[in-house]
């Protein structure tokens, strides 16, 4: 049996979507792998991801820009 990890970003449902539909493929393909979607950044410190988050700044305050 194999085991596979796919890791992902959950900014925005595109992320969750692709992750979970790849997740459905290989498990159409054999049903016996063991597969499993996490969410990368919940893993990481929390500076690492006010860090990772900060491109959203401009976007948020300054939406014109």
């Amino acid at each position: 049996m194999a085991k596979i990890l796919i890791l992902t970003v959950h900014h925005g449902s595109a992320h969750v979507r692709i992750s979970n539909a790849l997740r459905n493929a290989l498990l159409g393909i054999e049903p016996s792998f063991s597969v499993e979607v996490v969410d990368a950044l919940a893993h990481c410190t929390r500076w690492f991801r006010a860090y990772y988050n900060s491109f959203e700044i401009p976007f948020r305050y300054w939406p014109a820009l």
